[in-house]
């Protein structure tokens, strides 16, 4: 800036100003697991084509959200979800966030707090013979309006469908053929 006094004498200043931040963003995705692997465990035996058929390869959850200078988006991997659109999500229109294994469904965003929950699309394979679960994760990052970012990951244990064989007894005499599946008490 440029100050002239009465006799027309100029100096010239420069006056820095400084905008601080109200805070970093921060994201807490609660932990229904307890000490098992992942934030939320979905069944492989809940889908329609699993032994128990019931539903449980779905599961809910939350996640806390703080943005002081103001929320701008969330990245889930490679899909930015604005805050519009978090504000605009319900349970009969969900955002929805394809992980490699499953579908997040955002249902409502409220004072900070995401609801959602996760379902896994398909029956997996582990990585060997002795696995017992499988982990779908993507990474979770907040971005405010202050340019800032804070991540972390999301994940789901997928708790493996183990296939299930029955005992058969047949009886039969001797000579006679016998017909039949013994596949029958068995899930695979």
């Amino acid at each position: 800036y440029t100050l002239t006094d009465k006799d027309g004498d100029v100096v010239t200043a420069t006056a820095t100003i400084a905008v601080g931040s109200n805070g970093n963003p921060a994201i807490v995705i609660t932990d229904n697991n307890g000490a098992a692997a992942g934030n939320i465990s979905v069944n492989e035996a809940g889908l329609a084509t699993g032994s128990l058929n019931d539903g449980s390869h779905i599961a809910t959850g939350t996640m806390q959200v703080t943005a002081s200078n103001g929320l701008a988006s969330i990245d889930f991997g490679t899909v930015n979800v604005t805050a519009a659109q978090l504000a605009a999500a319900t349970v009969g229109a969900p955002v929805v966030i394809a992980t490699p294994d499953g579908t997040i469904n955002i249902t409502s965003f409220t004072g900070g707090i995401i609801n959602y929950s996760y379902t896994l699309t398909a029956a997996q394979t582990g990585p060997n013979a002795a696995s017992t679960s499988v982990l779908d994760s993507i990474t979770v990052t907040v971005n405010d309006n202050g340019g800032l970012t804070a991540g972390t990951t999301f994940t789901a244990n997928i708790i493996d469908d183990v296939p299930t064989a029955g005992d058969d007894n047949i009886s039969t005499t001797l000579n006679t053929v016998i017909t039949g599946s013994l596949a029958l008490n068995d899930k695979v």
